[in-house]
Order: structure tokens, then C-alpha cells, then sequence
């Protein structure tokens, strides 16, 4: 499950999570990472940043920005796939 979020996320770790742009918060991806965000009913798919922190959970996987929601017809229920085309920079 991602969560789209309406808030603002800054600190040491992370970059401005902005409302209405293509970014999301991960627990582990880097921060500027270029990840894809797909709706798997639809098969549309948009590119996003890494810019933003959540903690790790089992029921969540990314918060995601409304403008994301939008662009993709996200609702509630939706199903979506976050993946990356090149390997994470290392740590």
C-alpha cells in the first residue's frame, strides 16, 4: 500500500516532499533516486523522486504526493508498482 500524502517532509535525511509534484517518500531508497510509480489497472506509469522519509512497515511501502494520485487516477483501492530501471546508488 502507498499512501498519497499532503505534506511538506524536510530534515538532515530528506529534501522538500513538494504536494504537488512527482515525489514520494520511501524508508530505504536513496534520497534524488529516479523511481517509476505505475497503476497497475491501467498500466499508466509516471516518473518520480525519491525526496522524502517514511518509517519501514509491513502495510506500507511509499507516501505519495496527491499530484502522483492525479496523474496516475489513483483511488483508494488502487494497486500500484514502484520500481527502479538502474540499481540504487550504494549507501
Amino acid at each position: 500500500m502507498a499512501l498519497i500524502s499532503n505534506f511538506n517532509q524536510s530534515g538532515k535525511a530528506t529534501q522538500t516532499l513538494n504536494a504537488q509534484g512527482l515525489s514520494i517518500a520511501h524508508p530505504s531508497l536513496p534520497i534524488t533516486t529516479q523511481v517509476w510509480v505505475v497503476n497497475i489497472a491501467t498500466g499508466k506509469e509516471i516518473e518520480a523522486t525519491v525526496s522524502g522519509r517514511i518509517p519501514a512497515s509491513r502495510d506500507r511501502i511509499a507516501d505519495l504526493t496527491p499530484g502522483i494520485g492525479r496523474e496516475l487516477a489513483l483511488r483508494p483501492d488502487s494497486d500500484i508498482r514502484i520500481y527502479t530501471k538502474t540499481p540504487p546508488r550504494e549507501r
